[in-house]
């Protein structure tokens, strides 16, 4: 418990309650009329997505304390209320009913964390993995018991868990659970991450931006909760034991390698999103290589997914062998196909080393690969998958920098359209109307309910719904998504 967190605990109920009042009024928000404050409760409750189902209604000196933990967490105002908690002693009833609650105040508190200066998913202050949107949460949820609003509707929230792979560095070395750098480390960590799925969350996005959240006062946000680390062996123990624990038809697994430019918190959200949009109930995990995360390092990253390819042929193995998956799905996006491709490669010239290793669908998307050396390699892919599906586009501007970049055309770049035995190839360019039109396998509708399709089914591109049969000048065969 920090120091402010202590000195906010010490606190009596008026005590409390008053200082509530007295930074509510400090940063301006002022007092609602009681005609306003249950529509405004409303909007907050569906915003924040919660209910008051599991909380008992809470005495007004617990709720204030509970919203000035939230102030306490928020970097903007922390120092303001360290200063007021000084002076918490001399605190006074400067005006009538000041030690009554206004549920008003609590609200202001609520407000803050929905503006666009706001990001409750950074950790606490003190470092122990809560972040502010688990403290925002609980306190809207008090919030919730106290006026007696109940939530509505089918959807609720969620939590996913997503387990991940990394040769990251952790931010500290003592406490890996606090997440991971862009430092790449000698030995891979393992473990899984728990993340906040809202009701309010759209099929392909992991957040609106700050604009359409302040106009819908709606915070559809992807939150991390949590991030725990475990041992080799405890890691696919566990994993096996939540497959173990679904249905026999239940029972797939889907990897995901992330791209360029990619930080560790924003592979854990993508991973849990793509999971839960495709409906995957048996295990969801990701390979986190160490990307720097800043589109000026490219050259870098380029050097670190090289090293990446054994660790992450060992790591496809070990989840077709070492778990209970009926299935092992692959989905490779952008720079992340360089290090599929070889460990691929690389699985399928050592058979006979990895017996028994056979994938189900291999989803490559906008792969920031050279189409000679694609060419040469992809072969590995229809010996060891059920169906390798590749997703390309004209309007990858991602992709195009790179063929630029390297003045040769790029796997996931057309034209020309690269088509390989075995290997079907779509034409994603309809489906993703983003500015860069590189993140369509995760963001575009049409090709989430593809890969879904394919998850679920394996069809032939001829026979799963939306996709036209297309031809190159040499008469080879692809297909369009999105016509």
């Amino acid at each position: 418990m920090t120091d402010r967190e202590s000195r906010i605990e010490a606190l009596s109920s008026d005590q409390a309650i008053a200082l509530l009042r007295r930074f509510v009024r400090a940063i301006g928000r002022g007092v609602a009329a009681p005609a306003l404050a249950l529509p405004r409760a409303d909007s907050l409750f569906k915003a924040l997505s919660v209910s008051s189902d599991t909380v008992d209604r809470p005495l007004d000196g617990d709720l204030a304390k509970s919203a000035l933990r939230v102030v306490a967490s928020d970097e903007r105002f922390s120092d303001a209320l360290s200063s007021m908690l000084s002076q918490a002693d001399k605190i006074q009833s400067f005006t009538r009913g000041a030690t009554c609650l206004e549920t008003a105040d609590v609200m202001a508190v609520l407000e803050t964390q929905l503006s666009p200066e706001s990001n409750h998913t950074r950790a606490a202050d003190d470092g122990s993995g809560e972040g502010r949107h688990t403290l925002v949460r609980g306190l809207a949820r008090q919030l919730a018991a106290y006026v007696g609003f109940e939530q509505t509707g089918p959807q609720s929230d969620a939590e996913y868990r997503v387990w991940y792979a990394t040769t990251r560095k952790p931010l500290n070395a003592k406490n890996a659970a606090l997440g991971f750098g862009v430092e790449r480390d000698d030995s891979v960590h393992y473990g899984n991450c728990r993340v906040f799925i809202p009701r309010s969350h759209k099929v392909g996005s992991l957040g609106s931006p700050w604009w359409k959240r302040l106009l819908t006062f709606t915070d559809d946000r992807l939150c991390m909760l949590a991030v725990e680390t475990l041992n080799t062996e405890s890691f696919w123990q566990q994993v096996g034991e939540q497959l173990t624990q679904c249905p026999a038809d239940d029972r797939d697994a889907v990897v995901f390698i992330h791209g360029f430019n990619v930080d560790f918190q924003e592979a854990a959200l993508r991973a849990a999103q793509i999971g839960f949009d495709l409906q995957i109930k048996g295990a969801m995990a990701f390979y986190s290589w160490a990307s720097r995360g800043d589109v000026a390092r490219y050259p870098a990253d380029e050097a670190a997914i090289e090293l990446d390819e054994d660790p992450i042929a060992d790591f496809l193995c070990d989840f077709a062998l070492r778990t209970s998956a009926r299935r092992v799905h692959v989905i490779a996006h952008s720079m992340g196909n360089r290090a599929v491709l070889r460990a691929v490669h690389k699985i399928a010239q050592e058979v006979r080393q990895r017996v028994g290793v056979h994938f189900g669908q291999i989803i490559l998307a906008a792969a920031d690969v050279d189409s000679r050396k694609f060419l040469q390699l992809c072969s590995a892919y229809p010996k060891l998958a059920e169906r390798t599906t590749m997703y390309v586009s004209t309007r990858d501007a991602a992709v195009e920098a790179s063929r630029w970049l390297h003045d040769f055309p790029r796997a996931g770049l057309m034209p020309p359209v690269t088509v390989a035995p075995g290997i079907d190839t779509v034409n994603a360019v309809n489906t993703d109307l983003t500015l860069l039109g590189h993140g369509y396998v995760a963001q575009a509708r049409e090709v989430v309910c593809d890969v879904h399709a394919l998850i679920n089914k394996g069809e032939a591109p001829e026979r799963r719904f939306g996709l036209r049969a297309m031809s190159t000048d040499r008469g080879e065969p692809y297909w369009l998504i999105g016509a």
